[in-house]
Parts: C-alpha cells; sequence; structure tokens
C-alpha cells in the first residue's frame, strides 16, 4: 500500500509485480513438490539393511555347512 500511496506506483504495476511473484512462488512448489516425490520413489525402492534377515542368512549358512559335514 505504501508503494501505491506514498511512493505513487500504479495499482496496474503492483498487480503486474504480485502476479509475477504468484507465479514464481507456484512454481517453486511444483518444483519442491517433484523432488518429494522422486525422493520418496527412491526411498521405497532401494532395499534396506534388515539385521533380522542377515541373522537368517546366517543360519542358512550354518544349516547348509552342517549339512555338509554329516555327508
Amino acid at each position: 500500500m505504501l508503494a501505491v500511496y506514498g511512493w505513487g506506483m500504479s495499482w496496474e504495476k503492483l498487480g503486474g509485480y504480485l502476479l509475477v511473484l504468484l507465479i514464481l512462488l507456484a512454481i517453486l512448489i511444483a518444483v519442491a513438490a517433484v523432488f518429494g516425490w522422486l525422493l520418496n520413489k527412491l526411498r521405497r525402492s532401494e532395499p534396506r539393511f534388515n539385521v533380522s534377515d542377515d541373522a537368517e542368512a546366517a543360519k542358512d549358512v550354518n544349516k547348509h555347512e552342517n549339512n555338509q559335514e554329516k555327508k
């Protein structure tokens, strides 16, 4: 409001700046949403290290070694 009343800027020019600001803000939000979606997609696609899976693999190896010794 100070720009219009104090400095003599026109309402049309102020509206133009506001429109450009809103467009840039919308672009920034869209880019952030795309990066958030990609990050979520990448995090879900990577297999996570699970200690219980490692313990299961060690048990399988031990069973295999015991079977080899018995033969």
